[in-house]
């Protein structure tokens, strides 16, 4: 598994914020970097999963040829299952500690149902 953002310039650590929340779940992200999402990545991966539509469209842009590998996570949450709502999982930067609570539950469901279809 590899992660990495459509709008990444500069590596960076994961916010204090994003830590903080990790650490609440038994998790380390202390050694995280961000890294660009390139061509060749996205050529050579079997699943891409995105959290916003942009972020898919971004991909699809870059790589045309991956559209039937590239799902938006939110894909994959019960509250989306058959269902008509926002796909978007909001990014909780500059915002509350609950936003990115809300963030993590929200892509720990999505993850978990993606293992489990896997």
């Amino acid at each position: 598994m590899i992660s990495a953002g459509t709008s990444v310039y500069f590596k960076s650590g994961a916010s204090q914020e994003t830590l903080s929340v990790l650490r609440e779940q038994g998790m380390n992200a202390t050694l995280h970097i961000s890294k660009p999402l390139g061509r060749m990545m996205l050529r050579k991966s079997d699943l891409i999963f995105a959290m916003t539509r942009s972020h898919r469209m971004q991909i699809l842009d870059h790589v045309p040829y991956v559209e039937n590998r590239v799902y938006l996570l939110k894909e994959f949450c019960s509250q989306s299952i058959g269902g008509d709502s926002d796909l978007d999982i909001p990014d909780p930067i500059g915002q509350s500690h609950g936003a990115y609570q809300e963030c993590m539950l929200t892509i720990n469901e999505a993850i978990e149902k993606i293992v489990e279809l896997l």
